[in-house]
């Protein structure tokens, strides 16, 4: 006699049904917002009498009262933790905000220098006289001129006309805005093709 078994089942764990739901509606918005900061407890009511904790009536109020304390040690040190970290991260704040200032600086002082360097090159005069200085006439007679390559006329009409052409068909700046850009297709993910 053979033994009938059940069909086997799918073994799914949590993972695989959150995938599976997340799947079936596609177009759903994830919440990744993070959970909210634990909550203190408010202080606890003042204990004004205790009793021992010795055997006899009574004797369970020493407990309520260790317990209570407790509690509220562990509230004081919550709150200096949070204090603690507040005033860590206005220290971080200040040191950031004083590093951006410094690199600020460093890159305004050097941008000034740049600019400096390029209208001096720019502003540079160029010596027409018509007898240059010994010097130069030394290093010229020295070194030999590099001949220059020849340009051919019709290679330099044809990449003027490029240039033209490529001006025309380009739109200009005004055109380029006005026109709406089409809207990205959507893709629907088939959920039974993932697996």
């Amino acid at each position: 006699m053979s033994r009938v078994t059940k069909p086997e089942q799918k073994k799914t764990n949590a993972n695989t049904s959150e995938l599976k739901k997340l799947l079936a509606n596609p177009t759903q918005e994830i919440s990744t917002a993070k959970p909210p900061p634990p909550s203190v407890a408010p202080p606890p009511d003042v204990v004004y009498t205790f009793t021992g904790s010795t055997a006899g009536a009574g004797s369970g109020e020493f407990h309520v009262y260790k317990h209570a304390r407790h509690k509220e040690a562990e509230r004081l040190k919550y709150i200096n933790e949070a204090a603690q970290k507040d005033t860590e991260r206005d220290e971080f704040l200040k040191r950031r905000e004083e590093q951006q200032q410094k690199d600020a600086e460093k890159t305004n002082k050097n941008r000034a220098r740049r600019q400096k360097r390029k209208q001096a090159n720019t502003k540079k005069p160029t010596k027409t006289s018509d007898e240059p200085k010994a010097e130069t006439l030394k290093d010229s007679e020295e070194s030999t001129p590099a001949p220059e390559p020849e340009v051919k006329a019709d290679v330099v009409a044809v990449a003027n006309t490029q240039s033209k052409v490529d001006a025309k068909t380009q739109p200009t700046a005004m055109e380029a805005k006005t026109e709406p850009e089409p809207a990205p297709e959507k893709k629907i993910i088939d959920a039974d093709a993932a697996f």
